[in-house]
C-alpha cells in the first residue's frame, strides 16, 4: 500500500529486467552490453514513476539472466561471472540466474523467464510493491502483466522499439521506449578494465 505525505502519494516500485533481452538490444546499439543497472532502474523510476501527486519509491531492481555455460572457455566464463558480480554490487540490485539443463547439444539455460514471472506475480500477491516496471519485449510476458494488473497493481513497460510484441505493449499502463541517446550515458567501461566503476 502506498504512503501519503502531505499532498504527495508515494508508491513502492520494483523493476524486473529480462537480462537476455536487454543485453541483446544493447549490443545492437553499442556493440557491447555493460550498463549501470542501478542507473537504468533509477532512470525508469524517474521517468515512469512520477505523475501528478504520485511519486515512486524504488524498492529493488531484479535482473534475470541465464547461468554461465560451463562449455565456454575460461576467459568467457570469467567475463560472464564478472558481469553478474558487477550488478550484484550495485545498489538495490539483485541478480537471479536460470539453471542449466543437459541436452544433446550440451547444457542450455532454462527457467529464466519463469523465474521472472513467478517473482513478479508472487511479489504482487504478497503486496511487496504497488508498481512494477517490466523491461522486456517477450510476448510471453503479456499474460504475466495482465495477471499483475488484475491484482490491482500498475505495470509499466520499458522496451526497445521494434523489439516488442504488440500484445505485450498493449498490457502496460505506462510505456517508455529505450533509445540510444537515453542509454549512452549509462554505459560502463568493460568490467575487466582496472579501476572501472561499479555504480
Amino acid at each position: 500500500m502506498g504512503l501519503s505525505i502531505g499532498p504527495f502519494h508515494f508508491q513502492r516500485m520494483m523493476v524486473f529486467i529480462d537480462g537476455t533481452y536487454l543485453r541483446a538490444c544493447l549490443k545492437e546499439f553499442f556493440g557491447r552490453d555493460e550498463i549501470n543497472i542501478f542507473a537504468l532502474g533509477w532512470m525508469l523510476r524517474n521517468e515512469l514513476g512520477h505523475f501528478g501527486m504520485t511519486h515512486s519509491d524504488l524498492v529493488r531492481i531484479y535482473y534475470y539472466d541465464g547461468a554461465t555455460d560451463p562449455r565456454n572457455d575460461a576467459a568467457r566464463r570469467k567475463a560472464e561471472d564478472l558481469y553478474f558480480d558487477r550488478i550484484r554490487r550495485m545498489e538495490y540490485c539483485e541478480v537471479r540466474l536460470g539453471r542449466l539443463i543437459p541436452t544433446a547439444e550440451g547444457p542450455r539455460p532454462k527457467g529464466v523467464d519463469v523465474r521472472l514471472a513467478i517473482d513478479m506475480v508472487a511479489k504482487a500477491s504478497d503486496g511487496q510493491y504497488d508498481t512494477a516496471v517490466l523491461l522486456t519485449g517477450d510476448d510471453d510476458f503479456a499474460d504475466v502483466a495482465t495477471e499483475v494488473r488484475d491484482s490491482g497493481k500498475r505495470v509499466y513497460g520499458a522496451y526497445f522499439g521494434g523489439a516488442i510484441s504488440d500484445r505485450l505493449l498493449n498490457c502496460f499502463d505506462r510505456r517508455k521506449e529505450l533509445r540510444q541517446e537515453d542509454l549512452g550515458p549509462l554505459m560502463l567501461p568493460p568490467a575487466s578494465t582496472p579501476g572501472s566503476a561499479v555504480s
